[in-house]
């Protein structure tokens, strides 16, 4: 997973300092079984709606 913000700036993570957090990102393993996804260019150029009603923590690159 790739941070988009310090954890500080975010309601989620905002109790972990920045290395660990990627840290424990780096080793956990996410099932998900996502059909459509959005780039996050995409999200903030062409979702202008969605962007500025919510701030993407993070990330991923599907290796598949």
């Amino acid at each position: 997973m790739n941070l988009a913000h310090d954890p500080i700036n975010t309601y989620v993570f905002d109790e972990y300092e920045k290395m660990d957090l990627e840290k424990i990102l780096d080793n956990v393993k996410f099932f998900a079984d996502v059909e459509v996804g959005v780039t996050m260019s995409d999200f903030i150029l062409t979702y202008k709606t969605l962007s500025h009603l919510f701030a993407p923590i993070c990330s991923f690159n599907d290796k598949a």
